[in-house]
């Protein structure tokens, strides 16, 4: 019987694998590269999770005795699917805020940038601009750490470590009433401040369209 030589092609039909050997070996090595990658990031996020709670659990110390640690380890399991549902609320009304704020200012400069073109006097706007732009600013980063901490809270091992579940809880509740606070800022300011600088804007277009008229007649 005649030899049987099996060309290149017919050796990676029988493997099932169309990859010159080259390919397959970067291919695992790609992979290996990942793999690594997302074992490196999980262990610096744990590291860097954990440096934050032990932060909180010197900040909240006067307010965490061994009573407090018992109770919350009995606890703390149901308290953090609580905390995971209300993660879920709290970012259904905070991503459509923050959109809003962003229409907002991008309307608002939108406006000054027609004005100037026209050569008008856009410096009151502009300042009322600047303001809001910051508070919301400051708003951002305030959601920001709180969404952090409610990250950790839901991550962490609540029963070993009911100190840092407790001081990151309470460090939760404060970040959150800071940004709803914010939030209330930024309305008030919306609707005093930034309203008034573009009702002056309105009236004296008014006055200048006016003026024009007037002065064809």
């Amino acid at each position: 019987m005649p030899a049987i030589i099996l060309t290149p092609v017919a050796v990676q039909a029988v493997s099932g694998t169309n990859k010159l050997p080259s390919e397959t070996i970067k291919t695992a090595s790609a992979e290996t590269t990942v793999a690594t990658t997302e074992s490196e990031d999980t262990t610096n996020k744990t590291t860097e999770r954990q440096a934050r709670l032990e932060t909180l659990k010197t900040t909240f110390k006067s307010k965490i005795d061994d009573a407090t640690k018992k109770r919350v380890a009995l606890k703390c399991k149901p308290a953090q699917a609580l905390v995971g549902a209300a993660d879920k609320v709290d970012k259904a009304n905070i991503i459509p805020r923050q959109s809003s704020y962003k229409k907002i200012v991008e309307k608002v400069q939108k406006l000054i940038d027609r004005l100037k073109a026209d050569g008008k006097d856009t410096a009151a706007i502009e300042a009322a601009l600047t303001t809001l732009s910051q508070k919301i600013d400051a708003f951002n980063a305030d959601v920001t750490a709180y969404q952090q901490t409610i990250s950790d809270l839901k991550e962490l091992d609540c029963t070993a470590d009911p100190a840092a579940f407790q001081a990151a809880l309470l460090e939760a509740r404060t970040q959150r009433e800071t940004a709803r606070t914010a939030a209330i800022d930024i309305r008030t300011f919306i609707n005093s401040t930034l309203k008034t600088a573009l009702q002056a804007v309105k009236t004296s277009l008014k006055t200048t369209k006016t003026t024009d008229t007037g002065g064809n007649q």
